[in-house]
This record gives C-alpha cells, sequence and structure tokens, in this order.
C-alpha cells in the first residue's frame, strides 16, 4: 500500500501509515517528486505542483501556504505539510471520474449511432450484392 508521512500529535513526530489510515483533519507531509494523495489546504511550507490533470495547466504552479492541493497532481519540487480535507472517494479527482462513468450520451450522439450501423450495414450489403 502507498505510505503517507502523518503527524502525529503525541510525540511530535511524521510516521509513515498506510493511505487507507489518514483521515479527514490528519497532518501529513507531501515530499518532493510524488503523486498528490490527498485533497488538502497546505499549512507549512510550499513548492511546486504540476496540476495539468486537473486544469490543463502545462507549467508546474507554486503553491503556498492556504492554497488548496488535490490528488492525482504530481509534487514537483519543495516540501509541504498539508491538512487533510478529503481522501480515497472524496477527492475531487475521484468525484470527476465518477461524474465521467456515469454520464449519459446525448440523444443525438444515440441517434447518430443508430444512424451509423444502419448506413455501415448498408454499404456493405451493397458491397456484397455488386461483388457476387
Amino acid at each position: 500500500p502507498q505510505m503517507v508521512a502523518r503527524f502525529d500529535q503525541q510525540s511530535g513526530n511524521y510516521e509513515n501509515v498506510p493511505l487507507d489510515q489518514i483521515n479527514v483533519g490528519d497532518r501529513v507531509r507531501l515530499q518532493e517528486i510524488s503523486m498528490i494523495p490527498v485533497d488538502g489546504m497546505v499549512r507549512e511550507g510550499q513548492g511546486f505542483v504540476d496540476l495539468h490533470m486537473l486544469t490543463g495547466e502545462s507549467q508546474p504552479v507554486l503553491v503556498e501556504k492556504n492554497s488548496s492541493v488535490y490528488a492525482g497532481t504530481l509534487h514537483q519540487s519543495g516540501e509541504m505539510d498539508v491538512e487533510v480535507e478529503a481522501v480515497g472517494e472524496e477527492t475531487r479527482i475521484s468525484k470527476i471520474c465518477k461524474s465521467i462513468q456515469h454520464a449519459k450520451k446525448p440523444r443525438i450522439v444515440t441517434l447518430a449511432d443508430q444512424v451509423a450501423r444502419w448506413f455501415l450495414l448498408g454499404v456493405i450489403g451493397v458491397e456484397l450484392s455488386v461483388t457476387f
């Protein structure tokens, strides 16, 4: 499982725990050159994050204290402590993927698919009748 450095308030240190043990409100440390595993708010530090998966932005963006970061984006440089706001299926990227999977085709697309299917069958039928 993916490991995440979570802040332990009792010891005052960060300890590596599996991602599935991270909860909303936890504080995690993001290392350089890593995929961000949670949605959250930067509380300490700064770094460059590649947001192209969410925004299409071609260049990494500087993320500083009180900026949001999102699961599925690439943390390229710097060290940041992030307060977790969403994890797992509650992250922005997970919700986008779900909405794409459940999206219905517009009626015009369905109609075009049906017309194309019958057109293709007609072309094949004509081709067969001309060939034989």
